[in-house]
Protein backbone atom coordinates (compact mmCIF):
# COMPACT_ATOMS: atom_id res chain seq x y z
CA UNK A 1 0.00 0.00 0.00
CA UNK A 2 1.13 3.58 -0.95
CA UNK A 3 0.24 7.26 -0.25
CA UNK A 4 -2.88 8.27 -1.37
CA UNK A 5 -3.17 9.03 -5.23
CA UNK A 6 -4.54 12.52 -4.09
CA UNK A 7 -1.67 13.37 -2.24
CA UNK A 8 -0.43 17.07 -2.92
CA UNK A 9 3.32 17.67 -1.94
CA UNK A 10 5.25 20.65 -1.30
CA UNK A 11 9.17 21.68 -1.88
CA UNK A 12 10.72 24.70 -0.46
CA UNK A 13 13.98 25.57 0.00
CA UNK A 14 13.11 26.84 3.54
CA UNK A 15 11.22 23.35 4.36
CA UNK A 16 12.82 20.05 5.81
CA UNK A 17 13.33 16.73 4.08
CA UNK A 18 12.91 15.31 7.60
CA UNK A 19 8.92 16.82 7.57
CA UNK A 20 5.58 15.01 6.31
CA UNK A 21 6.19 16.86 3.42
CA UNK A 22 2.11 16.14 1.81
CA UNK A 23 -1.29 16.01 2.26
CA UNK A 24 -4.45 14.34 0.67
CA UNK A 25 -6.55 16.84 -0.79
CA UNK A 26 -9.51 14.83 -1.17
CA UNK A 27 -10.05 15.12 2.84
CA UNK A 28 -11.03 18.52 3.43
CA UNK A 29 -9.24 19.05 6.00
CA UNK A 30 -6.50 21.56 7.20
CA UNK A 31 -3.30 21.06 4.65
CA UNK A 32 -0.01 21.69 7.11
CA UNK A 33 2.46 21.74 4.35
CA UNK A 34 2.30 24.90 2.91
CA UNK A 35 4.91 26.11 6.11
CA UNK A 36 8.60 25.97 6.29
CA UNK A 37 8.27 23.93 10.20
CA UNK A 38 6.32 20.84 10.70
CA UNK A 39 3.13 21.22 12.35
CA UNK A 40 3.78 18.63 14.93
CA UNK A 41 7.15 16.94 15.66
CA UNK A 42 7.46 14.15 18.43
CA UNK A 43 10.21 11.61 19.89
CA UNK A 44 8.26 9.11 21.78
CA UNK A 45 6.12 7.37 18.99
CA UNK A 46 4.71 3.95 19.97
CA UNK A 47 2.42 1.37 17.91
CA UNK A 48 1.60 -2.01 19.08
CA UNK A 49 1.58 -4.87 16.45
CA UNK A 50 -1.57 -6.17 18.47
CA UNK A 51 -3.07 -2.66 17.15
CA UNK A 52 -0.70 -1.96 14.08
CA UNK A 53 -2.88 1.32 12.48
CA UNK A 54 -3.14 3.13 15.54
CA UNK A 55 -0.17 5.64 16.64
CA UNK A 56 0.55 6.68 19.89
CA UNK A 57 2.48 9.53 21.84
CA UNK A 58 2.09 10.19 25.32
CA UNK A 59 3.59 13.87 24.70
CA UNK A 60 0.95 14.20 22.08
CA UNK A 61 -0.50 16.89 20.56
CA UNK A 62 -2.37 15.18 17.69
CA UNK A 63 -6.00 17.37 16.47
CA UNK A 64 -8.66 16.46 14.49
CA UNK A 65 -7.90 18.88 11.77
CA UNK A 66 -4.37 16.93 11.03
CA UNK A 67 -6.58 14.22 9.42
CA UNK A 68 -5.03 13.63 5.76
CA UNK A 69 -1.62 14.83 6.57
CA UNK A 70 1.41 12.53 6.49
CA UNK A 71 3.60 11.94 9.42
CA UNK A 72 7.47 11.34 8.01
CA UNK A 73 8.54 8.60 10.90
CA UNK A 74 12.62 8.58 10.30
CA UNK A 75 14.05 6.46 13.14
CA UNK A 76 12.80 4.42 15.98
CA UNK A 77 12.67 0.61 17.06
CA UNK A 78 10.58 -1.54 14.94
CA UNK A 79 9.53 0.89 12.68
CA UNK A 80 9.60 1.52 9.00
CA UNK A 81 10.65 4.25 7.83
CA UNK A 82 8.27 6.27 5.47
CA UNK A 83 5.31 8.80 5.01
CA UNK A 84 2.03 7.48 6.58
CA UNK A 85 -1.41 9.10 6.15
CA UNK A 86 -2.93 10.36 9.25
CA UNK A 87 -6.58 8.65 8.25
CA UNK A 88 -8.73 9.14 11.17
CA UNK A 89 -8.56 11.24 15.07
CA UNK A 90 -8.77 9.50 18.41
CA UNK A 91 -7.57 11.83 20.65
CA UNK A 92 -4.95 13.92 21.19
CA UNK A 93 -2.30 11.29 22.09
CA UNK A 94 -3.81 8.60 19.40
CA UNK A 95 -4.55 8.75 15.53
CA UNK A 96 -4.77 6.00 13.51
CA UNK A 97 -2.90 5.63 9.92
CA UNK A 98 -3.38 4.41 6.72
CA UNK A 99 -1.11 1.23 6.72
CA UNK A 100 1.27 0.10 9.67
CA UNK A 101 4.54 1.65 10.63
CA UNK A 102 5.67 -1.26 11.77
CA UNK A 103 7.63 -4.30 11.51
CA UNK A 104 9.12 -7.19 13.30
CA UNK A 105 7.28 -6.14 16.49
CA UNK A 106 5.93 -3.39 19.04
CA UNK A 107 7.18 -0.03 17.88
CA UNK A 108 8.51 2.64 20.36
CA UNK A 109 10.77 6.03 20.79
CA UNK A 110 9.67 6.66 17.34
CA UNK A 111 10.80 10.05 16.01
CA UNK A 112 8.09 11.78 13.27
CA UNK A 113 7.21 14.98 12.13
CA UNK A 114 3.50 16.03 10.92
CA UNK A 115 3.22 19.12 8.42
CA UNK A 116 6.00 20.85 6.89
CA UNK A 117 7.14 21.54 3.45
CA UNK A 118 10.32 18.94 2.32
CA UNK A 119 13.38 21.18 1.26
CA UNK A 120 14.44 19.14 -1.78
CA UNK A 121 12.88 17.20 -4.48
CA UNK A 122 15.73 14.07 -3.09
CA UNK A 123 13.52 14.59 0.10
CA UNK A 124 10.54 12.55 -1.89
CA UNK A 125 12.58 9.42 -1.83
CA UNK A 126 10.33 8.17 -5.02
CA UNK A 127 7.19 7.80 -2.39
CA UNK A 128 4.97 9.70 -4.70
CA UNK A 129 2.20 7.90 -6.53
CA UNK A 130 0.11 8.15 -10.25
CA UNK A 131 -1.84 10.92 -9.40
CA UNK A 132 0.34 13.16 -7.11
CA UNK A 133 1.22 16.55 -7.90
CA UNK A 134 4.41 17.77 -6.62
CA UNK A 135 4.28 21.64 -5.90
CA UNK A 136 7.90 23.76 -5.74
CA UNK A 137 7.70 27.18 -4.23
CA UNK A 138 10.95 29.55 -4.01
CA UNK A 139 14.31 28.11 -5.08
CA UNK A 140 15.38 24.57 -4.57
CA UNK A 141 18.91 23.10 -4.65
CA UNK A 142 19.64 19.46 -4.75
CA UNK A 143 22.25 17.73 -2.93
CA UNK A 144 23.27 15.26 -5.01
CA UNK A 145 21.49 13.67 -8.30
CA UNK A 146 18.24 12.58 -8.29
CA UNK A 147 16.08 9.97 -10.36
CA UNK A 148 12.45 10.46 -10.64
CA UNK A 149 11.44 6.63 -11.36
CA UNK A 150 7.71 7.22 -10.58
CA UNK A 151 5.21 8.02 -12.93
CA UNK A 152 1.71 8.08 -13.96
CA UNK A 153 -0.26 5.49 -15.15
CA UNK A 154 -2.86 5.72 -17.86
CA UNK A 155 -4.31 9.05 -18.22
CA UNK A 156 -3.07 9.89 -14.76
CA UNK A 157 -0.31 11.46 -14.39
CA UNK A 158 2.07 13.27 -11.79
CA UNK A 159 2.52 16.75 -12.06
CA UNK A 160 5.68 18.55 -11.39
CA UNK A 161 4.82 22.44 -11.15
CA UNK A 162 5.93 25.79 -9.93
CA UNK A 163 4.19 28.11 -8.07
CA UNK A 164 5.12 32.01 -7.08
CA UNK A 165 2.83 33.09 -3.57
CA UNK A 166 -0.37 30.96 -4.52
CA UNK A 167 -0.36 27.39 -5.92
CA UNK A 168 -1.43 27.58 -9.54
CA UNK A 169 -0.79 31.20 -10.09
CA UNK A 170 0.93 29.98 -13.09
CA UNK A 171 4.04 32.20 -12.94
CA UNK A 172 6.09 33.02 -15.97
CA UNK A 173 9.69 33.93 -17.58
CA UNK A 174 12.11 34.36 -14.15
CA UNK A 175 8.98 34.54 -10.83
CA UNK A 176 9.12 30.66 -11.68
CA UNK A 177 10.61 28.60 -9.19
CA UNK A 178 14.11 27.67 -9.55
CA UNK A 179 16.02 24.08 -9.12
CA UNK A 180 19.58 24.89 -8.92
CA UNK A 181 21.13 21.32 -9.73
CA UNK A 182 24.71 22.67 -9.52
CA UNK A 183 26.59 20.10 -10.32
CA UNK A 184 23.55 17.39 -10.22
CA UNK A 185 20.97 16.78 -12.51
CA UNK A 186 17.37 15.63 -12.29
CA UNK A 187 17.26 12.19 -14.26
CA UNK A 188 13.14 11.89 -15.00
CA UNK A 189 12.76 8.43 -16.26
CA UNK A 190 9.64 7.85 -15.70
CA UNK A 191 6.60 7.77 -17.88
CA UNK A 192 3.31 10.04 -17.59
CA UNK A 193 4.81 12.71 -15.62
CA UNK A 194 3.81 16.47 -16.04
CA UNK A 195 6.53 19.38 -15.15
CA UNK A 196 5.45 23.20 -15.92
CA UNK A 197 6.33 26.68 -14.62
CA UNK A 198 9.65 25.65 -13.61
CA UNK A 199 13.22 26.77 -14.47
CA UNK A 200 16.27 24.89 -14.12
CA UNK A 201 20.04 25.35 -13.88
CA UNK A 202 23.00 23.10 -13.86
CA UNK A 203 26.77 22.89 -14.58
CA UNK A 204 26.31 19.37 -16.05
CA UNK A 205 25.98 19.07 -19.75
CA UNK A 206 22.19 17.79 -18.81
CA UNK A 207 21.02 19.16 -15.59
CA UNK A 208 17.66 17.47 -16.51
CA UNK A 209 16.92 14.60 -18.81
CA UNK A 210 13.59 12.99 -19.88
CA UNK A 211 13.77 9.88 -20.69
CA UNK A 212 10.71 7.48 -22.12
CA UNK A 213 7.80 9.49 -22.60
CA UNK A 214 6.08 12.21 -21.11
CA UNK A 215 1.81 12.62 -20.96
CA UNK A 216 1.10 16.82 -21.40
CA UNK A 217 3.38 19.12 -21.77
CA UNK A 218 6.87 20.32 -20.37
CA UNK A 219 7.07 24.08 -19.26
CA UNK A 220 10.62 24.41 -18.08
CA UNK A 221 12.91 26.98 -18.73
CA UNK A 222 16.42 25.56 -18.48
CA UNK A 223 18.82 28.90 -17.71
CA UNK A 224 22.63 29.26 -17.31
CA UNK A 225 23.41 25.50 -18.16
CA UNK A 226 24.38 23.33 -21.45
CA UNK A 227 21.17 21.48 -20.32
CA UNK A 228 19.34 20.83 -23.13
CA UNK A 229 15.16 19.71 -23.34
CA UNK A 230 14.44 16.44 -24.16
Amino acid sequence: MAVNAATEWEIRSSGDNDNGGGFNASTGMTDYTQQDAAQLSLTDLACLAADPLELTSVTGGFTAAMVGNLIHITAGTNFVVGFYEVVAYSDGNTVTLDRTPISGGDGSVGVGKLGGALATLNGLDNKHVAGNTIWVKVGVTLPGDVTISVSGAGSTVITFEGYETTRGDTPVLDDRPLIACGGNYINNSGYRNIWRHLRISGSKAYATTVSGRYYGTLHIVLVDSTASQG
